[in-house]
């Protein structure tokens, strides 16, 4: 191979690695705020319910459904009732369930 078709395979590796760890860095948010606003914000914005409005996030509506803890809502988000979409361990890690369960306690619960 030549030196020149040997560097544009190598510099084309450099970038796909490189544009990996962007991307695994960008699937992955920091904040609980950020993963809610991902994938919770849609049927739940404001902390509100699209579906079940009277539902909504707000401490009334969570100690109503006996969530007063962080690992309350991650149960939650594991086995959801009907309407809600079910997040497992392959779309929210164990740790990023807890940033956002956190976060809606403190955010929302109020």
């Amino acid at each position: 191979m030549k030196k020149s078709a040997l560097f544009v395979v190598i510099a084309a590796a450099v970038i796909f690695c490189f544009s990996q760890t962007l991307l695994s860095e960008d699937k992955k948010p920091a904040t609980g705020e950020e993963i809610f606003n991902k994938f919770c914000s849609v049927c739940h914005p404001n902390g509100g319910n699209v579906f079940k409005p009277k539902e909504d996030l707000s401490k009334a509506s969570l100690e109503a459904h006996n969530i007063f803890k962080p690992e309350d809502i991650v149960k939650v988000m594991r086995n959801p009732g009907p309407l809600m979409t079910k997040f497992d361990t392959n779309t929210i890690s164990d740790k990023d369930a807890m940033l956002v369960a956190e976060y809606i306690l403190k955010k929302y619960n109020k």
